[in-house]
């Protein structure tokens, strides 16, 4: 499976590797509930029509798995960071248009990580300004599939005529 568990207060290897025997049944607990839902979330998005019983169902059954932790401080400092946040970690089951995991916001700003990493960031807040504008017109071109070109051109174009610019959003 290729899903990331990250939408859940700690990484997939978190808890197996603990010393405590109780923590790492508890940790195989939690993924195995996990690994369902993921896979009932996954095939109801290749059929949208299905009932969404199901994974409702896993969802309780990854509550019920989590909360249940052993008395060791790291399985309790979960159990609690989910009864906290569980309704947030598991809204996608609720609102099919939310995703479980946070892949595609990641995508989204990894050339900004790239390009600050290898630009070694800017100096001052105008430099700043201007690379988050950019940024944030490239990606939101490329989501649309528009030309960042063409859009950049149009701004420049319209500005120096003291017209409107055209529209991102």
């Amino acid at each position: 499976m290729t899903a990331s568990f990250t939408f859940l207060p700690f990484s997939r290897h978190a808890l197996k590797g603990h010393h405590s025997a109780q923590t790492r049944k508890y940790a195989d607990k939690c993924l195995a509930a996990m690994r369902r839902l993921f896979r009932i979330h996954h095939q109801l998005r290749k059929n949208p029509g299905q009932d969404r019983h199901e994974l409702v169902k896993a969802g309780e059954r990854l509550r019920q798995a989590m909360i249940k932790a052993p008395a060791e401080p790291k399985a309790e400092n979960l159990a609690k960071r989910f009864l906290e946040h569980g309704d947030d970690y598991l809204r996608f089951i609720s609102n099919p248009e939310i995703e479980p995991t946070n892949n595609s916001a990641e995508q989204a700003i990894r050339q900004v990580v790239i390009d600050r990493a290898s630009s070694q960031g800017t100096r001052n807040p105008n430099g700043r300004a201007y690379k988050e504008r950019m940024w944030t017109i490239l990606a939101t071109c490329a989501q649309r599939g528009l030309s960042a070109f063409k859009y950049l051109i149009q701004t420049l174009s319209a500005r120096s005529n003291q017209a409107t610019a055209p529209p991102l959003f």
